[in-house]
């Protein structure tokens, strides 16, 4: 029984350690309720620690899919206004509930530095870069008809 114990807990070590080395970890945040319906927000920023603006875009219109509203962004460097990542915004409404998420990809971010994510202004996330300088994040919340945003 023990050694199956280590067994499993040794496959789970190896199983992080392997995704992490390939990057393939995705940050994950709620959305704070204060931040507007994401069909109506109109840019976003990835702002370091002394408020300098890293990358920046401008939300596209909506592009509406039955229940589905998808927006994009290209996050351009403030320096040299070249493309250096996306942010995409998902809405689905269905069945009374209404899901939302932002999607930021972003590459060749300095390192170590922390930052925030700021949707019209207003900060939606907080985090620390990585080594490699990517950026995968979801900053996303549920809310069902008549609850409160």
């Amino acid at each position: 029984m023990y050694r199956h114990v280590l067994i499993v807990l040794f496959a789970a070590g190896l199983a992080i350690s392997s995704s992490a080395c390939m990057g393939a970890i995705r940050m994950e945040q709620t959305l704070p309720t204060a931040v507007a319906d994401l069909t109506s927000v109109k840019a976003v920023s990835l702002v370091d620690s002394n408020g300098q603006v890293l990358l920046s875009g401008t939300f596209s219109a909506p592009s509406n899919s039955g229940s589905k509203t998808e927006r994009t962004a290209e996050l351009m460097r403030a320096n040299d206004k070249t493309r250096a990542g996306s942010a995409d915004i998902a809405i689905d409404r269905s069945n009374g509930v209404t899901e939302e998420e932002i999607v930021l990809k972003a590459d060749d971010l300095p390192y170590p530095a922390s930052c925030r994510v700021m949707v019209d202004g207003q900060e939606v996330a907080t985090f620390s870069t990585m080594e490699d300088g990517k950026l995968d994040m979801r900053v996303w919340r549920r809310v069902t008809a008549g609850s409160a945003r």
